[in-house]
């Protein structure tokens, strides 16, 4: 975590020092130095405000003190600081404490010198009392402990606008923090807190970046019908439904709610469906709580779901269960039931959250004031799986031309080994032929009385020495071997002769 009373960096001083002055324009550039002032803020040396819409920074007592002292007043009156270290290693001091300065004379401008007390002896008289402001500083408070996820901004604020993290070194769940920080609006003004993953898993940083457009973008409202006169098929039917399982009144709103997503997603031009329960490997329903509606944008499918909100209400034990208690001492009795209330959540599933997957009924805002975000968030994610579709097309492009090239360079050099190979062996062919044929002349010089029964064996030597020899019928280029997948294999460096995407 930072420490929130670390010396400030050159940087942040200069911030100090321009909000000191008042902020004048045409100073600071950029955004960086509203990063900066929070940082100030978290350490209470300045204190920022927005409202009417104007960012204001205004600096504190504290900010006023370290820019005089470079250093943080111990408490909020100022009465002891904390010194930075000199050059030499000793802190500053008061010069009216030291030993040297008591020991001066004491003169008043009103008495007379003759009275005053020379210097190494002892006086009568009461000596005046120096004002030693900062002479006993009391010990600090501990700083105060910021919650989790506030905490984590400080620190993204501190380390530059990114900090690295390694979920692998610590059980912190970074992805919920964000979320909480994004909720509970800890993130600065005009920035936009994002969780971003590295090569490995276990890698991430976490960045304050400015917000994306679609962020900033002006979303009309969606009207949600007051009753439903002629619902979309895919509400009709889910009114028959089992798995719809909210009850009470808020089984007709959730309807409803449907209907104007519904009717919406296809007055852009979307293809509204019943959501289906993929199988998984053994057939069965993926789960017991499917989505209820799907929205197709471009190809790419994203659903959505309508849940109860329960409010927990204690116990009331019945008579029967007061029986059992006393029939079977393991038996307890809950303390709470879920009641069924008439607030609903809308979530989204699938891949590439933009906003975030799941929206409440709160106090402050109502799912019909949110059908637009959700119907947004529906679009940024189908847009997403377009974007990976075309990558991945891209990037399967790109592997057939790698594969195309590997094979291409294998031919080549199968014709270039198959015709070393070829010449190797005519080279044998015709040593082996020179050899038999001096090996014949040999026999003739050393035949003596045996030269009929030499001189038929090496005829027939000198025969065959004829037939292996290339150079009695020399030989031109030699054909072309058949690439087959087995003669490129060798060639090919790991790709495989039966396609990109191929193994063996």
């Amino acid at each position: 975590m930072v420490d929130r009373h670390a010396l400030l960096k050159p940087s942040q001083v200069a911030v100090l020092q321009w909000i000191a002055d008042g902020c004048p324009d045409g100073v600071m550039q950029g955004h960086s130095y509203k990063t900066t002032a929070v940082a100030l803020q978290d350490r209470r040396l300045v204190t920022i405000s927005r409202k009417g819409g104007t960012w204001r920074a205004t600096l504190t007592q504290g900010g006023g003190y370290y820019l005089q002292h470079g250093a943080y007043p111990a408490n909020p009156r100022g009465a002891s600081v904390t010194t930075r270290p000199q050059p030499g290693g000793r802190p500053r001091t008061n010069p009216a404490a030291t030993p040297a300065a008591q020991q001066q004379t004491a003169v008043s401008p009103s008495s007379d010198p003759s009275t005053a007390t020379p210097a190494g002896r002892r006086s009568t008289s009461t000596p005046p009392v120096a004002d030693l402001s900062f002479a006993s500083p009391p010990s600090p408070r501990p700083p105060r402990r910021l919650p989790a996820s506030e905490q984590l901004v400080a620190d993204v604020i501190a380390a530059g606008g990114e900090l690295a993290v390694n979920r692998s070194q610590s059980n912190t769940n970074y992805e919920a923090l964000v979320r909480t920080a994004i909720r509970f609006g800890k993130v600065p003004a005009g920035k936009q807190l994002v969780v971003v993953r590295g090569r490995r898993w276990e890698e991430l940083s976490i960045r304050l970046e400015d917000p994306p457009a679609w962020l900033e973008e002006h979303l009309e409202p969606i009207p949600v019908p007051e009753a439903l006169r002629k619902p979309h098929p895919v509400v009709a039917a889910l009114r028959t439904k089992e798995s719809f399982d909210i009850k009470g009144d808020a089984r007709q709103r959730a309807l409803r709610l449907l209907q104007a997503l519904a009717g919406e997603a296809e007055r852009r031009g979307y293809r509204v469906t019943t959501a289906q329960q993929e199988p998984n490997q053994q057939g069965y329903g993926r789960g017991s709580r499917p989505d209820h509606l799907t929205v197709a944008i471009q190809g790419h499918d994203v659903s959505l779901r309508v849940d109860q909100q329960f409010d927990r209400v204690p116990h009331v034990a019945t008579a029967a269960e007061l029986r059992r208690v006393e029939r079977e001492s393991w038996f307890r009795i809950p303390e709470h039931d879920d009641k069924p209330s008439l607030r609903l959540s809308i979530s989204v599933s699938g891949i590439h959250e933009h906003r975030q997957s799941r929206w409440n009924d709160t106090e402050n805002h109502a799912l019909e004031q949110r059908l637009n975000q959700i119907l947004q968030e529906v679009e940024l994610r189908a847009a997403a799986s377009e974007r990976d579709r075309l990558e991945r097309e891209e990037e399967a492009r790109l592997k057939r031309r790698r594969w195309e090239a590997a094979v291409d360079q294998a031919r080549s050099q199968l014709v270039e080994h198959h015709r070393g190979e070829e010449l190797r062996s005519q080279v044998t062919r015709w040593q082996e032929a020179d050899a038999i044929r001096r090996y014949c002349q040999a026999l003739e010089r050393h035949a003596g009385d045996r030269e009929h029964e030499v001189g038929e064996w090496v005829v027939w030597a000198r025969r065959d020495a004829d037939e292996i020899d290339p150079t009695r019928c020399p030989p031109g280029m030699p054909a072309d071997p058949e690439a087959t997948p087995d003669a490129l294999r060798p060639f090919l460096r790991g790709w495989s002769p039966y396609g990109p995407d191929a193994w063996g």
